[in-house]
């Protein structure tokens, strides 16, 4: 499914990501939001939840902004400057309202990291006890995820830009169909004329493609 949702063509994009989301709320009530990124086309897509009014009373009875409980195994590392523990407590001043925790997966494609997804959730233990289920859930084959990388929700920021990266990404993606069209090309040698092109003239990629469908 992850595979499905880091080709930007899909037209479900949005549908496949809410019913991710659904099924990531499924082994973590208190999940507020997913974030899935696509380096290779520089695009972010963020999607949002709402904690259920009887999650958030749980989680507001057992913890506080002034505390960050912890499994009993790690009371031992409180005093660890270098504790994930003690990371996150650190972490936590600026957090993003509502997000305690986060966990961020790279998505794999014939052992290529492709992208990666992020859970984020109001719980400061959320990930505890289901890091193998969403590793499984996303299509992660190796362990290398990620705790608490991003209390901040700076993907947010970057999934704004995306509507302007998409309307990049489909210009040159049709130009490199026209270069296919008209030249006779693959796909990676119209790619790499565009990228030439843009080097020789000192344009940027969009801009070089707008120039060859606009011209002659």
């Amino acid at each position: 499914m992850l595979r499905a949702l880091a080709h930007t063509g899909n037209p479900d994009l949005a549908s496949r990501l809410r019913d991710l989301s659904h099924e990531v709320r499924d082994l973590v009530p208190s999940c507020v939001a997913l974030s899935l990124t696509v380096p290779q086309d520089d695009l972010t897509f963020t999607f949002t939840l709402t904690v259920p009014a009887d999650v958030e009373a749980a989680i507001a009875a057992r913890y506080t902004d002034a505390h960050v409980a912890r499994p009993p195994h790690e009371h031992a590392l409180t005093a660890d400057p270098l504790s994930e523990a003690h990371w996150q407590r650190s972490a936590l001043t600026d957090a993003a309202p509502y997000i305690r925790s986060t966990l961020s997966l790279p998505l794999l494609d014939d052992g290529h990291v492709t992208g990666e997804l992020t859970l984020y959730a109001a719980d400061p233990l959320a990930f505890t006890d289901h890091r193998h289920a969403l590793r499984a859930l996303a299509g992660a084959r190796t362990d290398q995820a990620a705790h608490n990388t991003d209390l901040s929700f700076r993907s947010r920021d970057d999934a704004r830009r995306a509507p302007h990266a998409l309307a990049d990404h489909d210009l040159i993606e049709r130009t490199i169909g026209h270069l296919m069209a008209r030249y006779g090309l693959t796909a990676d040698a119209a790619r790499t004329h565009l990228h030439d092109t843009a080097t020789r003239t000192g344009h940027t990629i969009t801009d070089a493609a707008r120039h060859i469908l606009d011209g002659p």
